[in-house]
């Protein structure tokens, strides 16, 4: 799964760039349950399972007085999963499947480094919430750990999906 957004805004000749990007990547192990039905050209079927993700976020904040970083952040967390869905035969080897997938994993211990335009680096961790009234989300010093509270980043949602599998 990977995914990007970025946020630009600028006034008065200044101005503040935000990049965050998000790659991560399951390891799954599935469990599927596939009922003998008479009709042989339908086939439904279920599955569960669970997932570690190692997943990795990028930021890249820059301001209009050249300051700003660079942070890469890491993390393994646990998910779990299932679903299910309908084949139907065209020939022996070639079917089309129906379905839907549905996932919760809300992944936090988030740390890594940024470094910023000076080329000095720092630990940080991923850091989330509110405070006085204000929304944060973004890297913040490892040393100011217990003064923010945990990022995480949600991974739960769910996938409708039109398909073909083949057989050989």
């Amino acid at each position: 799964m990977m995914g990007n957004s970025e946020y630009s805004f600028s006034e008065a000749g200044e101005f503040v760039e935000f990049e965050h990007k998000i790659k991560s990547i399951p390891i799954n192990a599935n469990f599927y349950f596939k009922p003998n039905v008479p009709f042989a050209s339908m086939k439904p079927y279920m599955y569960a399972g669970a997932a570690m993700y190692y997943t990795k976020l990028d930021f890249g904040l820059n301001f209009s007085d050249e300051a700003g970083y660079d942070a890469e952040l890491s993390t393994w967390g646990f998910g779990i999963h299932g679903g299910g869905g309908m084949e139907f035969s065209i020939v022996p080897s070639l079917s089309f499947d129906v379905g839907v997938k549905i996932r919760w994993a809300s992944i936090g211990g988030f740390e890594g480094t940024a470094t910023d335009f000076e080329g000095e680096t720092r630990d940080v961790f991923l850091a989330g919430g509110t405070s006085e009234g204000e929304l944060y989300y973004g890297p913040e010093d490892a040393a100011l750990e217990d003064e923010y509270d945990e990022g995480k980043v949600d991974l739960t949602g769910y996938t409708i999906y039109i398909g073909f599998k083949a057989g050989f």
